[in-house]
């Protein structure tokens, strides 16, 4: 009798317990999806240009069209284009990419569709924050007088990375700045230039002063033999 009491207290007291116990693993669960993926924490751009050749000048404008938005369908994000962007001509798992950003910029421009913001560059780069998720195209504004500009491309806001399996809130994206086609003039890349100082010359006037100094020479070693 004793020992069927001590089980059955035992058995009780674990069921009060399991219990107890539920609602801090589903608080658990929930934060742990809310960690994978959190439409609602802001998200960041920073444009680095550091790493071209050719540098903007500061206050080159920076355009962002935000053309899909993620959307949380049966507890997992999905995403979809925005209604300003129904009839683009890419399919939204092709929209990453220089032949889906070309149609993305042509459709831009064919329905003159207006940035959603835009940021200026400074100090070789263009940064901003607190935006929603979703994929977003950018762009440079262009005009007849630019001479430099980069690919256009679209960011998806959160990333995902295939390395740790995380969304990443934080992108930086690195475009490669290119002479404009059509543009033939050379543009020297923007930086410190070297002091004109003349230094430089010194060692061609001496080695032409003693150049004259060994012909002179031998036209007299020549004349005295």
């Amino acid at each position: 009798m004793k020992n069927g009491f001590f089980y059955k207290t035992a058995l009780f007291a674990f069921m009060l317990l399991l219990f107890a116990a539920l609602p801090v693993c589903r608080g658990l669960c929930a934060k742990a999806k809310s960690d994978a993926f959190n439409p609602e924490t802001p998200c960041s751009v920073e444009l680095d240009f550091s790493s071209s050749e050719y540098d903007f000048p500061d206050k080159t404008e920076i355009l962002f069209y935000k053309i899909a938005d993620y959307v949380i369908y049966n507890e997992k994000p999905e995403v979809r284009y925005a209604e300003k962007y129904n009839q683009l001509p890419v399919s939204i798992s092709d929209i990453v990419g220089k032949e889906a950003a070309a149609k993305v910029k042509d459709y831009i421009v064919k329905n003159n569709i207006s940035q959603d913001f835009s940021v200026l560059t400074e100090g070789r780069k263009a940064t901003t924050s607190n935006l929603q998720s979703g994929i977003y195209f950018i762009m440079k504004r262009t005009s007849d007088k630019d001479k430099l500009d980069f690919p256009p491309f679209t960011v998806c806001l959160p990333a995902y990375s295939t390395e740790n399996g995380e969304y990443v809130y934080s992108v930086i994206s690195k475009p490669k700045v290119a002479v404009c086609e059509g543009k033939s003039e050379i543009i020297k890349p923007t930086g410190e230039k070297l002091p004109q100082t003349g230094q430089l010359w010194w060692p061609a006037i001496a080695l032409a002063v003693l150049g004259i100094t060994l012909i002179a020479c031998a036209y007299f070693i020549k004349i005295l033999l």
